[in-house]
This record gives structure tokens, C-alpha cells and sequence, in this order.
């Protein structure tokens, strides 16, 4: 053994030197781990002081893996905790393990983690101090895969004393883990007791998920005797400073701690030192000499030779537990806090071997508690260590030949004060160079319970700090390994320490990366790759006084060549008589430069717009289509865009519009006059009409009769009727422009039709300021889109009212009252907006309105000239505001509502905000079945009579069962997803008799190739989800047996794009008439029945079967499908019907289309035999004799009978009188007689 001079005796006191406010170190990220971690309080029974989380002896209280951190602790109520984060500043998940609760007082008790790479299983050990093995173990792949897994208990195994083969473990104290270069994982633990105790070493194998047998005992407690001072001792144990891997070589070093007459602290004498580089099977000293063989008779003892490389006697003050840190080269650094030679003052020394095996020492000035210790690539040290509440960092600088170290003190973390010892995460510093310190708070008060009953003491928060300390760059983006990288990306950094630049290398071979020069910025775009593969770069920092800190060897690997992208085209639209049309175009792609892909564009009308009248000019990304289309034609095409790199071939398509337009000509001038229109006449079938002029409606009843009118901004729609004439506008749409009380004085104008808001746009009332006279106006029309609907005057004190009458109104958009009154004549006339009500605005709505399941929201001036007549009526919204305040779920009075503010509202009702359910029982604990009776506490298990809401993930049991509550509420809020997780697979199934979806997800909870099956009935009330599962064991998919009604949308998806699972709707009642989204994994129904009256959303990810011939055109149902090449539309040999479909931009003309043309003019992958007709399909009449009469049966609306009674050939069809809803009967007068239904 090579020791050198001085060491042990005569050394060198080290001067510390003060930099508190250098710049040696950044603060990243500070969080809180867990509010309340459990504290002991003191008194007689409590041991080794009142802080458990966070000793020293732990070694690794915390870990990090694949870009996650996992720490450990109890919290208050005595329970395992392991929480995690998505590194480097996501939130804490914490999984409480409730079956295992502390029942020590002992600190030295604490909970250890550790995570096999291999196999990426996590492992816990806990609750020990010489008893039996506390130990659970994860399933495989937790840690691989973490996003892929909801995190709860389920994950992990129950608490045993065997680790597998290698058998039932005793008498254990201070385990830790530690993970091995090969991607195993070891456990060290000392056996038997304090001062009598064998060193203990077990390695878990991830290749055959079980414990090694053989190894064990590789310490010894009973071999040798130690004498000192006239006294002998012939039992002694090793207290580990630490036992960690620094490249492939696992280094170990301790303190001796020797029986004598007892086993006082007192008795620890020398510092040992000890390597292998077999993963634990044998050891060597310093020199390389073979001292020890693990689970043989030849074992490392007292006199193996050569272990012993710092002669400490005993009574020196020596500290077990203490730390050292290795670096892959041999190096290593020991600190201990003992007495200096000859003195009683304790103080740290330092001891460290250098790569030729020569030990050496130096004593620090100052000390401290147990001491973590570790070492940057420079060579630089860093030592942790709390005192008086005080958690604080030192840094050693080496000298040039790192024979000594200069030490300063370049932190402190004061507030929040620390309990228990400095811990740090070792596994992360060694990925990613960043400090994870993990440290708890000192609780307010330290309690007491002397002699008496033990209790706790107050919880207090577990901190993480995250430290930046290296002059390295950390903190890549992408992240080191990532995986599917598109390759139009940058590459980002943080930068080291005190660097002033940054040496950029990149490229595909890790041994000679490409030097992309110096730069001042933190980020880079790499350029010239054109396939996928894995791609390394390094950072090399440069410090002010020229230096250059060499960064580490960082990798990703780019996503596989996908096709290339054209950017969306928005439907386009032109007049006859304008000649051309020019749509900018943008193509990219990941691999291949714009210039060298293939573009084309072809025509589905050539009638209108010919092949050969397209073209696209430009270079780049950024192109030019251009559109010529027929001289004198009309009507909409589809144009098909595609781009190809040789390869693959993207498409994107759109419609193009030319019909004939006719623009106002002259301002102020009455719709029903020609000149208006000059030169085209009066308004007329077949012709669209635009203005941005004012426009007059005439003062008596009328229609307008062109095919739409638009308002754009800077238009107006004066409406010159007023008292009983009523003006329609059939199509009225609203793209920025205003609908204007035009004339007189206190009257009301009134508008019918229809209204789409696309833009926002304006309805004005009128107020004269001299004679208080108001002009209101009266909308009878159905208002739909989604923009916002803005009420105001031309004067903000305006009196008048604008009316909102029709109770079919679906408008989603925002209602704004900027002056007047809008006063809706019942609620349904809102619709499924929300109100806004300016600081001069006004609103009342007669009814009671309830959109609580919705998105819309109330918000309302906090200004003494805004009014809210709320009447007797009860309101309900998701979210309520006043000013900028949102107020806490609840219900308010008008009184109470005023309270917050100037006096708003009136009236004797209330407003109820939230989304909870009147009387209904709501879930208290997260991710339990809903009948373990912790779920509802403290209302028990479910019952009939009683209406129960979720807003957590609530488990269904995992055989068949049926909720015996009256109803089951999934609501969209909650501290977590809210989620009705089904636990049942195969022939198992779940009935919810009435389960109501209000914003949660109906999520596939377990299995792999497995499907959940959901019985019932299924009322969705607002947008809702129904979630499969994927992962690379298989998928979980749904079926849904239960009956769905309700009109929302209910959205498939899944934890992946890439999911294959299915969500199958199996039930051919239904009624749901809503949207279905088929967002991941396939939508598939068992019948065309089942789709019940809904329209159909396939995005790109989704794909849809329908078993069965689908036709509810008549009821306006359509199908959009995005065009995608991922997308898929299994048709079979079916025929379906659509009143509309839109394949990706392109809305498809009237027409029956074959798989074949449906796939050559997408990339949409259309398969089967079958055809969609696009275009109303009316459905079938059937006849049926009832007595003297025939009875006419048909499925629909809005559909009236003809009849024929002269021959087919050249007869008249005429109108059945009356005959307007199924069933109709009428008297069999002729026997010759034929009907068809037709559309009015």
C-alpha cells in the first residue's frame, strides 16, 4: 500500500477561505417533495434525534433513471412514500403505500430506492435496525417506460423478508442500493448488530428478474482481534462511508466501530479502503492485492493486509456514516470529521488516493455534521453538510498537481431550515452534473412526550434543491438518449459555470463529431443530415480566462423518414368574371430540401377548373398555386395537392368555390331595389350577395331572397321595420359587420331566419341622448357559430335592449353586452356560449340557466354601470368572475355576489359555479374501487337513492358487478385526471345503470391484449372521453354494451398515437346524436344502429369500421376524415350515406365515391368494397294495412308523402295533405296508387 508521508499524524491545517457571493454555483430548481413528511417528537423512546427522512446512512434516499426522479420518504401518517418526477422541473406523483405504516421511533429506520437499468424494475427497502427484511419490488419496465404507467401502488408487490433465490433475509440494518455498470442492482446491508455485524452484499440480476443466490457475507465481524490501549476486542463491524461504482471498479470504504466493553460511539477507530472489479465477488486493497472473496470462508477482516490506509485511533470524535467519492480513473476522496492529531477540536479530514494508488491527507478548517461529498471533472470537490438548521455547500479547488485543495464556502441553504443530514442524489450528478440535495424541514416546534405515550411530531416539508455547479454545460434538449427527434430541430443548453462561449460538435460518429465552431449563444440548429440516425454533440465551454472545460458526449436519434408535409389549405373561394386565384402553398420535409420534392395538383371537376389551368411557381418551402378556372363557369371543385421526395407522397386538398357574386354598389341603399345591386337588379335565387356598405332592409314584412348575405366589416344591416313587420333573412352570416336598429325612436326591430357569427361581429342598438328615446332590436333568428356576438350603441348609457328569442340557438361562442340589455327569452336561447357583461352592459336571462357541464362561463364588470337581473331563476356555471376575480365553487345570492364588488346584481336567485352536483355524494380518495368505502368517505359504500360524483380516477371491481347508486357523475375537474378506470377484463363485465359523462374519461384500467366491457346506459352531457390503452406488452380496448345517448362529443383516444387498441360500440339503440372523435385507436361499430344520430370525426391518428350498411343522411349526419396516410376507413363491402363529408380540407360534392377514387384523390387509406354517397339518401317508406286504411311508416323529419294514382310512366305526383310525421294513415281509395317521400 502506498501511503504517503504525513498521513495520520502532523498535517497541515487547510484555511478556509470565504466566497459566499462568488459565482461557484446556481440555483435551478427548488421543490417541495411532500408538505407534510413525518417528524418524531422527543422523549424516551425516540432514538438518534427526530428527523427520519434524510440520513446519511441511506446513501441514496432518492434516485434518478431515463430522465426521471424517484425520492423516498414517510410521510405524516407513518406510510412508504415514493414519489416521482419528469426531470428537469415537472410536478411530484407520490404513491403512499397504506398497507405498511412505521411503528419505531428510531431515525435510523429509513426508506432506501433503488432501480435495476436492466430490467427497469424499482425496488424499496424500509423499516430496519437489525430486523427482519422490509422489501417490494415494482413490476418490470416502470422505469424504462414511466409515461406508459398511471402511478399507484398496484405497480408494486407486497412486503416480504426473501429476495428470491437468494432467501430470507434477517437482522438487517442500513441497507442502501447501488446500481452496477452492467444494468444490474446491488444491495449492501450490515447483519446482526452494531460493533458485531458482517458487511453484506446481494445483486439483484436484471436479466433473470431474481436475487443472485451465493453471494452474502464479504466483511467480516468475528475474524481477528483489534487491541488498543491495553484492550482487545474480537467483534467489530464496518460502518460504510460509502459502496458505489466509478466506471466498472465498485469501490468501498469504512470506519471500524469494535466492541471492547460496549458499543459507544467512541469505539470507532481507522479508515478502510477496499475495490472489485467483479461486481462484489472478490475485493482487493489499494495496492491490487486479493484480501477477500464474498459468501466464501476467505472474507475481508481486520488483518486482511493493506486495508487500512488512515491510522485513526479510538476517542478521536470519529463519525461513522461518513462519505466518500471515486472517480472512474481509481481516484478517490474520503471525508471524515474526527480530532486533529494531539487535539479534542474536531474537524473534517480529507483523504484521497490519485490514480497511482498513493493515499494522502490534508485537515479542512472547519466542520460540521455528517458530512456527502463529490467530485466534478475538473477535479473540484463538493462537500454537504447541515448544522444548526443550516444546510451548506463547500467547495475545494485543486492545485495544480491536486496535492491540496482550497476550500470555500459557496452556499447555504438557511430558509427553509434543514433537519436530519445533507443527502444528495449520487445517480444524478453522475448523468446529468446537477446537485439534487434532498433535505426536510425543521417542524415550527419540536414536541415533546417525556416518559409518557410516544406520539409524533409536527410534519414538516421535504425539499429538493437542484444546484448548478459545474463549469460543464448541462441540461441538453434533446434530452441524452432521446428517441423519434424530427430533424428540424435545435439543440439547446445551459451553460457551465462562469463560460463566456461555447465550442459546438455534432454529427453521426461519436469518436470524430464535426467542430461547428465558437458561439455566444446557448443553442444551435444542425444542418446537412438527410436520413435518420443517431446523432452525438458535445458542448466545450470557454471561460473568461480562455480555458476550455471539455463537455460530455451527448446522443439522439432522429425519428424514421416520414412523407412531406404540405401545409394546410383553407377552402378558397372567387367570383366569375376575376379570372385567377393565388393560394400561397408550403411544403417541407424532415430528410429531402423543398427544391427537390415533386409537386402537382389535379382537378375533380374539369368542367371548372382544368389540370392543365394549374400551376405552382416558387422555390423553397414557400410556393404559389395558381387556379385559372373556366371563363363563364360556376361551382365548387375539389383540388388535390401532392408532393412526393421519391419515396413517400404527402396530399393535401381543398375546394375551390366560383360562384356568382354580387357586391353593393350603393350605400344606404334598400336591399329590394335594383340600383343597390347595380348592375345585377334585385336580389334573386341562385346569386350571393356581400357588403361592406350600409345596407336597408324595407319597412314592411320581407325576405331577402338571395342564396346568402353577408356583412363584412364596415357593413351594416339597418333593419327599417319596426312594430308588427318582421324582416327574414334566410342565410344571414356575420364576418365583422353589424346588424343596426335603423330608424324611429323607442321602437323594436325584429330579424328571423338564420344568423352564423364567423367573425366577431356586432348587433347595435340605438339611443337618442336628448330625448332618452331607444331603437332595440328583436332576434328571432337561430344564431349558430362560434365567434363573439358583441351588443352595444352608439352611446355607452344606451337603454335599449337586445332581444335573443329562439330557443334552437347552438351559438358557442361569447356573448358580449358592451351597452343596452341582451335579455334572452329563455335559457335555451343562450345557447352554449358565454356571456361576458361589459362595464356598461346589461343582461338578463328569464329561466333557469344551466350550463355547468360546459365550457361557457360567466364573467361580469366589477363596475357600478353593469347590471346582472338575475330574477328569481337559479343559475349554474362551470366558472364565475367578477372583475379578474374567479370566484370558489359555491352558491351565491345577488347580496353575496354584491359583497365582492359594486352592487351588480338583483334579484332573489342564485348562481351556483362549479361543477358538483346538487346532493350528490362526492369521491374523497383517488384510485380505488368504488366499493372500498375510503372512497366516499365518510359516506360508505354506494346505495340505491343515492347520486355519487367522481372527479378522481375511480376503479371499477375487477369481476362483474353492477353500481348500486341511482346515478354516477364523471366530472372533468379534480386534483387529478378524472377517470372511470375499468378493472374488468374477458368475460367480466361492468353495469353502470346510469352513468353520466360530464367532461371525464371512461379509460381502459388493466390488461394487455384485453378488452374492458362497459354495460349500462351512457348519458354524455358535455365533451368526454373514452380512452384505450397501449403499451409494448399490447392494448386494452372498450366495449360499450350500455346504451349512449346526449349530444356532446365523446372522443376515443389513447396514452399513444401509436395505439392499436379499439373502443367498440356495441349497442344498435343508441341515440347519442352528438359527435363521435376517433382520435387514437380505431372506432369501431357492431352495427350502423349503434351510431345512432351523431355525425363522425376520424383524425389523423383514428381510424373507423362501421359493420353495416350507415345511412342517416336525413338527419344531417356527416362524416370528416383527415387526410392523412395513418388514417384508416374500413368500409367492407357496405354502402354508407352522408348529408356532408369532408376529407381533410376538401368538403366532397354530391355524389357516390368508390374506395378506389376515395384513395386516389387522399392519403387516406380507405379500405373495402363498399361506396359513400354523399348527399341526402332519403330513408325507406313502408306500407302497412290498419284497418280500411294503409298505414305510411318512415324514419326522419321534415319529409312529407307524395302520392301517384295515373301511372308511372306519365303520372303527376302530388302532395299528401297533412301528412308531415311517421306513422300517417290515410284510406285505401285506390288500389293502384303509389308514394314516395320527398324533401320539401
Amino acid at each position: 500500500m502506498k501511503i504517503a508521508q504525513g498521513l495520520g499524524a502532523g498535517i497541515a491545517l487547510m484555511v478556509l477561505v470565504s466566497s459566499v457571493l462568488a459565482v461557484d454555483i446556481v440555483p435551478l430548481v427548488e421543490s417541495v417533495v411532500e408538505s407534510n413528511a413525518l417528524n418524531f417528537a422527543t422523549g424516551a423512546l425516540t432514538k438518534f434525534g427526530t428527523t427520519i427522512n434524510g440520513r446519511t446512512h441511506q446513501q441514496l434516499p432518492m434516485a434518478t433513471f431515463n430522465g426521471w426522479q424517484y425520492a423516498t420518504f414517510y410521510d405524516q401518517n407513518r406510510h412508504v412514500c415514493l414519489a416521482r418526477r419528469k426531470l428537469p422541473g415537472s410536478g411530484w406523483e407520490t404513491i403512499r403505500f397504506t398497507d405498511y405504516s412505521i411503528e419505531v421511533h428510531d431515525t435510523h429506520n429509513a426508506v432506501v430506492v433503488g432501480i435495476c437499468e436492466k430490467d427497469g424494475t424499482i425496488h424499496l427497502v424500509f423499516d430496519h435496525h437489525g430486523s427482519d427484511l422490509h422489501y417490494r419490488a415494482s413490476v418490470q419496465g416502470l422505469a424504462s417506460n414511466p409515461e406508459t404507467f398511471a402511478w399507484d401502488a398496484s405497480l408494486f408487490g407486497s412486503v416480504t423478508d426473501t429476495l428470491g433465490s437468494a432467501g430470507k433475509i434477517d437482522r438487517v440494518t442500513y441497507p442502501r442500493f447501488f446500481s452496477a455498470p452492467n444494468g444490474n442492482l446491488m444491495l449492501y446491508y450490515r447483519y446482526v448488530t452494531s460493533a458485531n455485524g458482517d458487511g453484506m452484499i446481494q445483486e439483484y440480476d436484471g436479466a433473470a428478474h431474481d436475487w443472485t443466490p451465493g453471494l452474502g457475507r464479504f466483511v467480516a465481524r468475528d475474524e481477528g482481534i483489534y487491541t488498543e490501549g491495553g484492550e482487545t476486542s474480537a467483534y467489530r463491524c464496518p460502518y460504510l462511508n460509502c459502496i458505489a461504482y466509478a466506471g466498472d471498479r465498485l469501490h468501498c470504504s469504512w470506519v471500524w466501530r469494535d466492541k471492547f466493553n460496549g458499543t459507544s460511539i467512541t469505539n470507532n477507530h481507522d479508515l478502510c479502503y477496499t475495490y472489485s472489479d467483479d461486481n462484489g465477488r472478490t475485493w482487493r486493497n489499494s495496492d491490487g492485492t486479493l484480501i477477500g472473496e464474498t459468501g466464501s470462508s476467505s472474507v475481508i477482516s481486520i488483518d486482511s493486509p493493506g486495508l487500512h490506509i488512515g491510522s485513526i485511533p479510538r476517542n478521536s470524535g470519529l463519525k461513522n456514516q461518513n462519505t466518500h467519492f471515486a472517480y472512474a480513473d481509481g481516484r478517490v476522496h474520503a471525508m471524515l470529521p474526527h480530532y486533529a492529531d494531539g487535539t479534542t477540536t474536531m474537524y473534517y479530514h480529507h483523504y484521497w488516493r490519485t490514480v497511482d494508488g498513493v493515499w494522502s491527507s490534508e485537515v479542512l478548517s472547519f466542520s460540521g455534521g455528517r458530512p456527502k461529498l463529490l467530485g466534478d471533472d475538473d477535479g473540484n470537490l463538493f462537500l454537504f453538510n447541515t448544522g444548526g438548521g443550516m444546510l451548506s455547500i463547500h467547495k475545494g479547488v485543486p492545485n495544480a498537481s491536486m496535492s491540496a485543495w482550497s476550500w470555500s464556502l459557496i452556499h447555504e441553504i438557511i430558509d427553509p431550515s434543514t433537519g436530519g443530514e445533507a443527502c444528495v442524489d449520487f445517480t444524478r450528478w453522475d448523468r446529468d452534473r446537477i446537485l439534487s440535495v434532498y433535505g426536510q424541514e425543521n417542524p415550527s416546534v419540536v414536541l415533546d412526550y417525556g416518559d409518557g405515550v410516544p406520539f409524533d411530531g409536527l410534519p414538516s416539508a421535504l425539499y429538493i434543491h437542484d444546484l448548478h455547479v459545474t463549469s460543464r454545460a448541462i441540461l441538453p434538449e434533446p434530452t441524452d438518449g432521446a428517441d423519434d427527434v424530427a430533424f428540424d430541430h435545435s439543440l439547446e443548453w445551459t451553460a457551465g459555470i462562469g463560460a463566456v462561449a461555447h465550442r459546438v460538435y455534432w454529427g453521426t460518429n461519436e469518436a470524430a463529431m464535426a467542430y461547428h465552431g465558437e458561439q455566444a449563444g446557448t443553442s444551435f440548429s444542425p444542418t446537412g443530415g438527410s436520413e435518420p440516425a443517431t446523432y452525438y454533440w458535445r458542448i466545450d465551454e470557454v471561460a473568461g480566462d480562455g480555458g476550455v472545460a471539455t463537455g460530455a458526449v451527448w446522443n439522439y436519434t432522429t425519428a424514421i423518414d416520414l412523407p412531406p408535409v404540405i401545409e394546410p389549405i383553407p377552402n378558397q373561394s372567387l367570383f366569375a368574371g376575376e379570372g385567377a386565384i393565388s393560394i400561397p402553398l408550403t411544403v417541407h420535409d424532415d430528410f429531402t430540401p423543398p427544391d427537390d420534392l415533386l409537386l402537382s395538383a389535379t382537378s375533380s371537376n374539369q368542367g371548372l377548373l382544368r389540370d392543365s389551368d394549374i400551376s405552382i411557381s416558387g422555390s423553397g418551402t414557400s410556393r404559389t398555386l395558381m387556379l385559372v378556372p373556366v371563363a363563364g363557369a360556376s361551382g365548387s371543385v375539389g383540388v388535390l395537392v401532392s408532393a412526393s421526395d421519391g419515396a413517400l407522397t404527402a396530399y393535401e386538398s381543398f375546394t375551390l368555390t366560383v360562384h356568382n357574386l354580387v357586391v353593393q354598389d350603393v350605400d344606404l341603399g334598400t336591399w329590394s331595389t335594383a340600383e343597390t345591386w347595380d348592375p345585377d337588379g334585385v336580389p334573386v335565387v341562385g346569386n350571393q350577395y356581400e357588403t361592406t356598405m350600409r345596407l336597408r332592409t324595407p319597412t314592411t314584412t320581407a325576405e331577402f331572397l338571395g342564396d346568402s348575405l353577408t356583412i363584412l366589416p364596415g357593413g351594416q344591416l339597418q333593419l327599417r321595420n319596426t312594430g308588427d313587420p318582421v324582416v327574414t333573412v334566410p342565410d344571414l352570416i356575420l364576418e365583422g359587420g353589424t346588424v343596426y336598429a335603423g330608424t324611429g325612436g323607442e321602437v323594436v326591430s325584429t330579424l328571423d331566419g338564420a344568423i352564423t357569427v364567423r367573425s366577431a361581429s356586432y348587433l347595435r342598438g340605438y339611443w337618442n341622448n336628448t330625448t332618452g328615446d331607444a331603437r332595440s332590436l328583436r332576434i328571432r333568428s337561430k344564431i349558430s357559430g362560434g365567434s363573439d356576438l358583441i351588443s352595444l350603441a352608439s352611446v355607452e348609457a344606451s337603454t335599449h335592449t337586445l332581444y335573443i328569442e329562439n330557443p334552437a340557438n347552438d351559438f358557442g361562442g361569447v356573448w358580449i353586452s358592451e351597452s343596452g340589455t341582451i335579455e334572452f327569452a329563455g335559457a335555451e336561447a343562450v345557447g352554449k356560449g358565454s356571456i361576458v357583461v361589459g362595464d356598461h352592459g346589461k343582461l338578463a336571462i328569464h329561466g333557469n340557466w344551466d350550463q355547468s357541464f360546459s365550457s361557457a362561463t360567466l364573467t361580469v364588470s366589477n363596475s357600478p354601470s353593469a347590471r346582472v337581473e338575475i330574477g328569481t331563476n337559479h343559475w349554474k356555471v362551470a366558472v364565475l368572475s367578477i372583475g379578474d376575480t374567479a370566484l370558489g365553487e359555491g352558491e351565491y345570492t345577488a347580496d353575496q355576489l354584491n359583497a365582492l364588488g359594486d352592487a351588480v346584481f338583483s334579484g332573489s336567485g342564485n348562481i351556483s359555479v362549479g361543477l358538483s352536483i346538487a346532493g350528490a355524494i362526492v369521491q374523497d380518495t383517488d384510485l380505488l374501487p368504488w366499493d372500498d368505502p375510503a372512497v366516499w368517505d365518510p359516506d360508505g359504500v354506494p346505495v340505491s337513492g343515492e347520486i355519487y360524483t367522481a372527479n378522481m380516477r375511480l376503479r371499477t371491481p375487477s369481476t362483474t358487478a353492477t353500481f348500486p347508486g341511482d346515478a354516477l357523475y364523471i366530472l372533468p375537474s379534480g386534483d387529478v385526471t378524472s377517470q372511470f378506470q375499468l378493472r374488468n377484463i374477458g368475460n367480466e363485465i361492468i353495469t353502470v345503470p346510469d352513468l353520466i359523462l360530464a367532461g371525464g374519461t371512461i379509460y381502459a384500467g388493466t390488461g394487455n391484449n384485453e378488452t374492458n366491457t362497459l354495460d349500462g346506459c351512457i348519458t354524455v352531457v358535455a365533451n368526454s372521453f373514452v380512452s384505450g390503452y397501449w403499451g409494448e406488452s399490447g392494448p386494452r380496448s372498450i366495449r360499450l354494451l350500455a346504451l349512449v345517448e346526449g349530444d356532446a362529443t365523446l372522443t376515443g383516444s389513447a396514452s399513444s398515437s401509436a395505439s392499436t387498441h379499439e373502443w367498440i360500440i356495441d349497442n344498435p339503440g343508441n341515440t347519442f346524436s352528438g359527435t363521435w372523435i376517433s382520435r387514437r385507436g380505431k372506432l369501431h361499430f357492431t352495427s350502423a344502429g349503434a351510431v345512432g344520430a351523431a355525425d363522425i370525426l376520424v383524425e389523423t391518428y383514428g381510424g373507423l369500421r362501421i359493420d353495416g350498411d350507415w345511412n342517416q343522411s336525413w338527419l344531417g349526419a356527416s362524416l370528416t376524415v383527415a387526410n392523412s396516410s395513418i388514417t384508416s376507413i374500413e368500409l367492407g363491402n357496405h354502402h354508407w350515406v352522408v348529408a356532408g363529408m369532408q376529407l381533410g380540407s376538401m368538403d366532397l360534392s354530391k355524389g357516390v365515391y368508390t374506395v378506389e377514387e376515395l384513395n386516389a384523390m387522399s392519403s387516406t387509406l380507405f379500405e373495402g368494397s363498399g361506396t359513400i354517397t354523399v348527399g341526402t339518401r332519403l330513408p325507406e317508406l313502408s306500407l302497412d294495412a290498419f284497418d280500411e286504411n294503409l298505414e305510411l311508416i318512415w324514419e326522419g323529419d321534415g319529409l312529407k308523402v307524395q302520392m301517384l294514382t295515373n301511372g308511372l310512366a306519365s303520372g303527376d305526383w302530388f302532395d299528401l295533405p297533412g301528412v308531415t310525421a311517421s306513422p300517417m294513415a290515410i284510406p285505401t281509395t285506390n288500389s293502384n296508387a303509389f308514394f314516395r317521400l320527398v324533401e320539401p
